[in-house]
């Protein structure tokens, strides 16, 4: 592991970043279960429960995973950590969670009063939570290549929720607020490439190599990839005639980036399996496969039907991949990092630390790379021609099996790190 260049010293509390690991399944679990109910969504892009279980996996899964992982990055990253107060990332939390319930159940039930609340309580949690992360962005002196990307997801999280505010208006007050269609597709873009893919190229940089040992990614990465990729989101979203130029272009750096991140991961020392790494290889590889299906619809391909596997490809192909590779190596490192500090003073309770493979152990990384492969083939059977019924439901009770799965492993390194706690 190489930790080289890297800040320990403003680590926040380890309950933390770990209370926003350990809630996300819940959000995942449910996401499923939705899917387990109603199998058609799979097809259907505007039926109120895929919008549901979207959102229960974008903002319930991804965000609560993607925030909690930026309070423990950002201090070792840049030394700046988000929030001096404790209770802060706790309310953060709360409205976030909150949020996301109230969006799923509008979109489940149509209730005006539970956009209502959505439109209240998202809002607030991401000027929160951008105001800390934007503060700390910006006392960033020099600025390496990896806050550099941050602060360009910073800007694509506002944009993807300026535009989901929109939308959450519109469905609490529709006589008010006028629809816009392609404002929803802006969203979406925004959500997917300014906000998901933007954080992960940004984390990425400093993670891969990392916990993998790996050459450093190209620094045309932070330096003109990324810079370009969000120049292509505003000219997509503010200027219509280039469009779908815009949208080619950033077909070609998202592969762009996910071909250089394959090939860093190819080139690592350590040969031995790590299932970590295959999770990090699955993820790319969807993002490929995400920015092929986004370069054949800016050029004319008509891929409306096929909507749904894209949508899969991205959101747990490229997006609950990389999320569980990262939390496989994240957790262990975090808590073995807490218990170090705990035990400064104590020489012998430092001998007595239990290994970091130990507190993540290599055969649940393995059932979580096998859950996660069997969702994913349950998920694209289910488009074979009357198939859905049969495989959708099967693929909610893996993609459930998935998530609970991922809260036990959480949960059992969580009481790890208090029982190997020092006593005195």
């Amino acid at each position: 592991m190489r930790t080289d260049g890297l800040s320990f010293d403003r680590i926040p509390p380890l309950a933390t970043p770990l209370g926003y690991f350990l809630l996300a399944p819940l959000f995942g679990l449910l996401a499923a279960l939705i899917l387990v109910a109603q199998p058609a969504m799979l097809e259907q892009r505007w039926l109120g429960a895929s919008l549901a279980a979207t959102h229960l996996l974008a903002l319930g899964f991804g965000a609560q995973i993607m925030l909690g992982a930026l309070y423990q990055v950002m201090p070792v990253v840049t030394g700046q950590p988000l929030s001096q107060h404790a209770r802060l990332p706790r309310l953060i939390q709360l409205l976030l969670a909150t949020g996301t319930l109230a969006l799923a159940t509008g979109f489940m039930t149509a209730a005006p009063v539970a956009f209502s609340l959505a439109a209240i309580a998202l809002p607030l949690a991401l000027l929160l939570f951008v105001g800390c992360w934007g503060t700390a962005l910006w006392r960033v002196h020099p600025l390496g290549e990896s806050a550099r990307v941050l602060r360009l997801a910073a800007v694509g999280l506002i944009g993807a929720g300026g535009l989901g505010l929109h939308q959450a208006l519109y469905h609490a007050y529709p006589s008010l607020i006028g629809y816009a269609g392609e404002l929803t597709d802006a969203h979406l873009l925004w959500a997917s490439l300014g906000w998901v893919v933007m954080l992960v190229m940004g984390v990425s940089l400093q993670v891969i190599p990392m916990f993998h040992v790996t050459p450093a990614l190209p620094r045309w990465i932070a330096q003109f990839a990324a810079p370009a990729l969000l120049a292509m989101l505003f000219i997509a979203t503010l200027w219509p005639p280039s469009r779908a130029v815009a949208l080619l272009l950033s077909a070609l750096l998202t592969g762009a980036y996910a071909i250089a991140a394959l090939n860093a991961l190819a080139a690592r020392k350590r040969k031995r399996i790590d299932y970590t790494v295959r999770l990090w290889q699955l993820a790319l590889c969807h993002l490929l496969m995400t920015a092929l299906a986004l370069g054949a619809s800016a050029a004319g391909i008509q891929l409306t039907s096929l909507a749904g596997p894209v949508g899969v490809v991205f959101g747990i192909g490229f997006m609950l991949s990389v999320m569980l590779g990262m939390l496989q190596k994240i957790v262990p490192f975090l808590i073995y990092l807490h218990l170090q500090r705990a035990c400064l003073g104590d020489p012998m309770a430092m001998m007595a630390l239990p290994n970091m493979q130990d507190l993540l152990p290599t055969q649940t990384q393995r059932r979580q790379w096998q859950l996660q492969l069997l969702t994913l083939l349950l998920l694209y059977l289910s488009y074979v021609p009357g198939m859905i019924e049969l495989t959708g439901r099967l693929a909610g009770v893996a993609a459930a099996a998935n998530f609970i799965y991922l809260g036990r492993a959480l949960w059992r390194a969580r009481q790890r790190f208090y029982a190997a706690l020092p006593t005195a």
